[in-house]
């Protein structure tokens, strides 16, 4: 997609640390807003309230048979990929530190191998934590700027789902700009 933007209408995308939206409004027309879980303070709308970061939790673990997706819910799962397995996680809402214990990897192992016993002790290589943007409902919308009449699109919110809304989302991001 960024090749068939840049290309075919000659889109210009910008890496640049911002505090708000508004700093980029004057030099172009669109300004699209994904910026996870500070998307709300990026937004300067009143929108920052609405954004908390939900807490999770994946295991890298050493079972080279696994070779097949598998999940029971947001929480319970494995997923092959090459070279590796990965475990997941928690879901915790509201909890921004990204510490993990003996007990969000014990809580992994142990729900996961009611599922599949053969899991049960299995070595665990690594460990990661990360925050996810959090929000009631995603935020996909475009705002028009008062004073220059450019777009400013808002795209974040999307919780633990973002790699599965993510090709929906800038489908609606394109359509919106396009307007």
């Amino acid at each position: 997609m960024y090749q068939i933007l840049r290309k075919k209408y000659n889109t210009k995308f910008v890496k640049h640390q911002v505090k708000t939206v508004h700093e980029l409004i004057d030099g172009f027309d669109v300004v699209v807003n994904c910026a996870g879980l500070n998307g709300g303070l990026v937004a300067n709308d009143g929108d920052a309230d609405n954004v908390y970061p939900i807490r999770g939790v994946i295991l890298e673990i050493d079972a080279p048979w696994q070779k097949n997706f598998v999940y029971l819910d947001f929480a319970t799962f494995t997923f092959p990929t090459i070279n590796t397995v990965f475990m997941g996680t928690v879901k915790q809402d509201g909890r921004a530190d990204l510490t993990v214990s003996q007990e969000d990897i014990d809580g992994i192992r142990a729900r996961y191998a009611k599922i599949q016993p053969a899991m049960n002790g299995v070595r665990v290589k690594s460990v990661w934590s990360g925050l996810r943007p959090g929000r009631r409902t995603i935020r996909l919308e475009m705002v028009e700027e008062q004073r220059t009449k450019a777009k400013i699109i808002h795209n974040y919110g999307h919780g633990g789902n973002g790699f599965t809304l993510s090709w929906g989302c800038a489908l609606e991001v394109v359509e919106l700009a396009l307007r």
